[in-house]
């Protein structure tokens, strides 16, 4: 089940990323994976000039365990001294994230060139 919503996350984000792809970035350190029995979260750790940001870049499974990891993820950022999270979302996990703080001051625009 995890895989597969795994999967369907990864086709939204249209980069072109595939489940072993992901499996290589978290062995080699490249990407942190956050596991609750019903759920994972995967972030990204990127260097901005004015210092680290965690990306919350993948989630996948059951609401509640997604929020559980999400926490654990925030609370890992916290302990490497990062004082900004980030994340791509769906409309829907809007709300769902105003509860735990986050905010949407942009607005994501895409456009297909094909």
């Amino acid at each position: 089940m995890i895989r597969e919503r795994l999967q369907r996350a990864l086709d939204l984000t249209g980069e072109g990323f595939t489940l072993d792809d992901v499996a290589d970035a978290v062995e080699a350190g490249e990407k942190q994976l956050f596991i609750e029995p019903g759920g994972v979260v995967i972030t990204e750790v990127i260097e901005y000039p004015a210092g680290p940001v965690l990306n919350i870049w993948l989630a996948a499974g059951r609401m509640e365990d997604c929020l559980r990891a999400h926490d654990r993820a925030i609370e890992w950022a916290r302990e490497q001294g990062i004082e900004k999270a980030i994340t791509t979302a769906r409309k829907g996990w809007k709300r769902v994230m105003a509860k735990r703080g986050w905010t949407a001051p942009l607005v994501y625009l895409e456009k297909d060139l094909g």
